[in-house]
């Protein structure tokens, strides 16, 4: 059993969870083009943005452990029963997109900032989409050591 240490870097990212969308491609004069959509972009913007204040002076190049936690809007249409079960964590968001496309944004928007490359996450700590009244994304890295990136 693994003791839980505090991360080596954290932050809450205010607002909707995006996730990572496919990229689109188009053909023009012949040649295909391909471009990440501009949701998915701006939401990659906006996690790097606010991560600057978070960053370490260089990025890590270790091994490490990546847990994400988003909280997702509840539906407006819901019953109030309905939403109820819901903020007290009876309900969970289910339907799409899925929890890896929400990891995959978060991912590829630190790479170059806290790591130097998304390779470098070769675990995943608890992470999961939950419903909330105050959307968001909580993004912890953990810095492994060898003996624990074996035997943890």
């Amino acid at each position: 059993m693994t003791r839980r240490r505090n991360p080596t870097f954290a932050m809450a990212v205010h607002g909707v969870p995006v996730p990572q969308a496919r990229a689109r491609t188009v053909r023009h004069n012949g040649q295909s083009h391909s471009y990440t959509p501009d949701r998915t972009a701006q939401a990659m913007e906006a996690i790097a943005w606010q991560a600057k204040d978070y960053c370490p002076i260089e990025p890590f190049s270790c091994p490490l452990r990546l847990s994400v936690h988003f909280y997702l809007p509840i539906p407006q249409s819901w019953s109030k029963k309905r939403r109820e079960d819901a903020i007290a964590g009876r309900l969970w968001p289910t339907g799409k997109p899925d929890l890896s496309n929400y990891v995959k944004l978060v991912e590829d928007a630190l790479e170059g900032m806290v790591y130097k490359n998304d390779s470098q996450i070769v675990k995943m700590g608890e992470s999961g989409k939950h419903y909330s009244t105050m959307p968001m994304t909580v993004i912890e890295v953990f810095e492994l050591e060898l003996e624990e990136s074996r035997h943890e």
